[in-house]
């Protein structure tokens, strides 16, 4: 059966056909008047719509949805999220019951002269208790290794020193796709590493980073950049910012700001790498020298 809408359609010759739009989510509410509801939203959402089909690209902002493959894919790399922090949670557990016996231990306290060592100063029912642990990060382990085997596999070979092939990976599978940015401005924007603004007239005022956009991508990228400092020491952002980075009298807050900035650098140069618009050497990175 058809619905009515259906058969006119049929009957017409008109081609039934919609488009589907994921919004950012935000007070529709453009009067100021402080009434909400279902159907003032809906009419705002509406409104909205039609001014961005009629071309007003502004009217709202588009959600990207990934496809089944990229969604796919992102799933795995957020399951080696998973797995890692599980196994830090066990163990921090493993440490914490140590501590209550005076005991302090580093790093993986469950392998090799470590837990030999543990055999011989840890009382026995502290033993028993980390065996169950020990043998949950075993396998917690096991899977980790599994999982980033598999994900560097798909990574090429010629990489910038500093990003590593996993790296490479999870930023590629939380961008879905590099080359769906038309811009850099879009790429900073979906970092999240830009400033706030409140300026008007003579005025400019800066605040904090957005922090709007995949707060995934925004760690990597600041963990990524500061790998660069030791690595890529002549890349231009850090040239920049080096004595912010690098100097002992530097603040807290001053250090944290430059790496935000080489990171949000760092952002739009892969975005140019990564879709062929440049080349490692036009944006001062060195790339890793090949092993056999």
């Amino acid at each position: 059966m058809i619905d009515q809408k259906q058969y006119l359609a049929v009957k017409l010759g008109i081609d039934v056909h919609a488009d589907s739009y994921v919004v950012v989510p935000q007070d529709w509410d453009e009067q100021g008047r402080g009434v909400k509801s279902d159907s003032l939203d809906a009419l705002a959402l509406c409104q909205r719509l039609d001014r961005y089909v009629g071309g007003n690209r502004k009217a709202f902002t588009v959600v990207h949805v990934p496809s089944l493959k990229q969604e796919r894919q992102r799933a795995r790399c957020r399951l080696r999220e998973q797995i890692q922090k599980h196994r830090k949670s066990l163990q921090g557990q493993g440490r914490s019951l140590l501590l209550t016996q005076d005991i302090r231990v580093k790093g993986q306290w469950w392998q090799g002269t470590r837990w030999r060592e543990l055999e011989e100063s840890a009382p026995q029912w502290v033993l028993q208790h980390l065996s169950v642990l020990r043998e949950l990060l075993q396998a917690v382990c096991q899977q980790e290794k599994a999982l980033t085997e598999e994900l560097e596999q798909d990574a090429p070979k010629a990489l910038p020193r500093g990003i590593g092939a996993l790296t490479y990976r999870q930023l590629g599978v939380e961008m879905c796709d590099w080359s769906r940015f038309n811009n850099r401005r879009q790429v900073s924007s979906y970092t999240g590493l830009c400033p706030s603004e409140h300026s008007s007239g003579k005025k400019r005022r800066q605040g904090h980073i957005t922090k709007h956009g995949n707060p995934r991508v925004r760690a990597k990228l600041v963990e990524c950049a500061w790998r660069l400092v030791r690595y890529q020491p002549n890349y231009p952002p850090i040239q920049k910012f080096r004595a912010a980075l690098l100097e002992k009298k530097t603040s807290p807050a001053a250090r944290k700001k430059a790496i935000v900035a080489v990171a949000r650098r760092l952002a739009v140069d892969l975005w140019r790498l990564f879709t062929d618009q440049t080349t490692p050497e036009q944006i001062g990175l060195l790339i890793k020298p090949q092993i056999g």
